[in-house]
């Protein structure tokens, strides 16, 4: 990787870590635990009493502009993102960092009827599906119920 596409990763990191602290502040007052991960499988892990639930924090910088919702599913040649988490929630902050909430499951039967773009990234090309609003928007669900 370039100094260059080393930089722009690295960027990309700090700007998704900005979003999971968004998510982890406005959870932490209504769970006991709260811890994040940097894999793969989840970003962050909640419990509350015996319930155990994880999720996925995506931020979305076109959603604004776009109204889709752009779901990565290969980084590389290689699965990634929808196809790879073991997530039970994905979560995606926009620009104006406001939150949106859908069950994993729900979200990957949303991505086998979207668009798939390829989205140029630091070293390659991620493929995306791009999910519409107007097909999320019936499934979203508040954040705040995933604890019920």
């Amino acid at each position: 990787m370039s100094e260059n596409n080393k930089f722009l990763f690295n960027k990309s990191i700090e700007i998704g870590k900005k979003r999971e602290k968004i998510v982890i502040r406005f959870l932490e007052p209504h769970v006991d635990h709260i811890e994040e991960n940097d894999d793969f499988r989840w970003d962050i892990l909640i419990k509350k009493g015996n319930k155990e639930i994880t999720i996925e924090v995506k931020f979305n910088s076109m959603f604004l502009k776009t109204g889709n919702f752009a779901v990565e599913f290969e980084c590389r040649g290689k699965p990634s993102g929808i196809n790879t988490t073991k997530s039970n929630y994905w979560v995606f902050v926009d620009s104006n960092d406001k939150i949106y909430c859908i069950k994993t499951e729900k979200l990957r039967e949303l991505c086998k009827v979207s668009k798939i773009k390829p989205a140029f990234c630091e070293d390659g090309v991620n493929n995306n599906y791009l999910v519409k609003e107007s097909l999320f928007k019936p499934h979203q669900i508040e954040l705040l119920s995933i604890l019920d």
